[in-house]
């Protein structure tokens, strides 16, 4: 099947790829491309261990839910239905065909991890397209670094070097469309999340404003905010990989300031009811 064909593909040139590069790496006597390069390496590996190991935010009986003390008891409303699952669902919660499950705060299925991205392993997933964006950014200026050098060297004559060269130049040409598309990917996950929504969402959103309703965003918490829900609290901390912070139904409401109160919570939870969306993926 295609979904686990990727994952061995991405796994291979994962451990592949350190071993291309290794002959690149210590040509440099300075020990910065070493660190840059690899701390980028690992935290890809282990976003990407996390991204197929973690729960995404099964909910494989949503009908129990009301009945048992969580987070979704407050947010299930009568029209969050999902026809599949022939139960009350959370807002923000999808039906996902291939889990064949409601997924928590769903944003996709993702194939290259053979699963979907949802709440709690959301965060997991952008660290991984941020490693690797940096991942692909670096060894592509390394490469064109080493290039330019390896050819001016050689003077256009034939040198023992020439297969080195011609290696790099193939994993250059193959690099640039990578990039491409784990840059692209990363711009439009680090979009989303500054903005509180979902890939499933967006959609929504762009259909709304097609037919010229009203495409406000009433989980929008401010980017800091919306960001924290998503990497944690502590900002340099952003990095490492560390489990979804538990909001518990803050996760389908949106924060109001509540300026008449003084002396008690700066803060006042508004609920909304989600818009659902015209089929479940």
């Amino acid at each position: 099947m295609l979904p686990h064909n990727a994952i061995r593909l991405l796994v291979l040139a994962l451990l592949l790829f350190p071993v291309l590069m290794y002959q690149l790496l210590k040509s440099w006597t300075s020990l910065y491309p070493y660190f840059i390069w690899w701390i980028s390496y690992i935290l890809t590996v282990i976003n990407y261990t996390l991204c197929l190991n973690t729960n995404p935010g099964f909910i494989n009986n949503p009908s129990s839910l009301s009945s048992n003390p969580s987070p979704f008891t407050k947010d299930f409303h009568e029209s969050n239905y999902c026809r599949f699952c022939d139960a009350d669902k959370p807002k923000r919660a999808h039906h996902c065909k291939r889990c064949k499950t409601c997924i928590e705060r769903m944003d996709h299925h993702c194939t290259w991890i053979d699963g979907c991205v949802g709440y709690h392993n959301q965060g997991h997933f952008v660290r991984l397209l941020m490693a690797g964006s940096i991942l692909c950014l670096y060894s592509l200026g390394l490469l064109v670094v080493y290039l330019y050098y390896a050819i001016t060297q050689s003077n256009g004559q034939n040198t023992e070097n020439d297969f080195p060269i011609f290696i790099w130049g193939l994993l250059f040409i193959v690099l640039i469309p990578v990039t491409s598309i784990v840059v692209f990917l990363t711009k439009n996950q680090l979009f989303l999340m500054i903005r509180n929504s979902t890939t499933i969402e967006n959609l929504e959103q762009l259909e709304d404003q097609e037919m010229g309703l009203d495409v406000s965003n009433p989980y929008d918490i401010g980017w800091l905010g919306n960001t924290k829900q998503i990497l944690g609290d502590i900002i340099f901390l952003w990095w490492l990989p560390q489990p979804m912070p538990d909001l518990g139904s803050m996760k389908y409401r949106k924060l109001s300031v509540d300026h008449s109160s003084e002396g008690g919570t700066p803060y006042s939870a508004t609920t909304f009811v989600s818009h659902e969306p015209p089929h479940d993926l």
